[in-house]
């Protein structure tokens, strides 16, 4: 099957699959949805997911997740995450400060710097829109909306309008499986060539950042469908990333 496209009408984005629709983020998932309440008993037992802890690969160090009891937490401390949720900075949008929650425990909680997604499986998979938020569209977006000099951040209004291409969850799927792989295997090239380097080097440094660009580029490729990962055999997916 090969792809017909339309107009997105959506600025940085020319053309999208013709087939895929187009819908705002709040009106395909849950953001914020839950928060501790004040009347939280003081000895609760909370495990602390700050904005230090987070950045453009994901949650930084697992060791960095802080136990804490509610009394003594930050008042910041209050949303509450859970399995295949979302969480992303609305500050300075331009590190991509997002996670994809993979750690099933009932008692993450994280800053109130983030915002907090959950979908529905139904219509769009929470990997799919890890990798959508992710892409340079939502990184373009996002920053185009912050408001603030020192520490710009994405007002709630601007955060839950961004426009999101949702294929058919079959599609979906593919392009999880392609994007994980994909990525796996530049971090996987990436951690080789640090080993590899006695010491920091602009040869190595330059060689990590062709395969960062590379692994942009590709996220915004797939993500708005100008590279087709679904129908394809396992073997062509694979000659797509040469």
């Amino acid at each position: 099957m090969k792809y017909e496209y339309r107009n997105s009408g959506i600025e940085w984005i020319e053309k999208i699959p013709n087939h895929w629709k187009i819908d705002r983020l709040k009106d395909i998932a849950e953001i914020n949805y839950a928060v501790l309440s004040t009347n939280t008993p003081s000895d609760y037992l909370l495990k602390y997911i700050d904005i230090s802890n987070v950045n453009v690969k994901g949650i930084v160090s697992l060791d960095n997740i802080e136990e804490m009891e509610f009394e003594m937490a930050p008042s910041r401390a209050r949303r509450i995450i859970k399995f295949g949720d979302i969480i992303i900075s609305s500050v300075r949008p331009n590190l991509q400060a997002i996670a994809h929650i993979e750690l099933n425990d009932d008692n993450l909680i994280c800053s109130t710097g983030f915002n907090v997604v959950k979908t529905e499986d139904k219509i769009v998979l929470s990997k799919y829109l890890y990798y959508y938020l992710l892409s340079e569209y939502s990184k373009n977006y996002f920053e185009s909306r912050a408001k603030g000099v020192g520490y710009p951040a994405v007002a709630d209004k601007d955060f839950n309008t961004l426009k999101v291409f949702i294929p058919p969850i079959s599609e979906q799927t593919q392009i999880i499986k392609y994007l994980d792989r994909v990525c796996e295997d530049i971090a996987k090239v990436i951690q080789i060539k640090i080993g590899n380097s006695k010491i920091e080097d602009e040869t190595t440094n330059n060689q990590i950042n062709v395969l960062l660009s590379y692994k942009k580029a590709l996220i915004q490729e797939v993500i708005t469908g100008k590279k087709q990962v679904y129908g394809l055999t396992k073997e062509k997916q694979q000659m797509q990333t040469v």
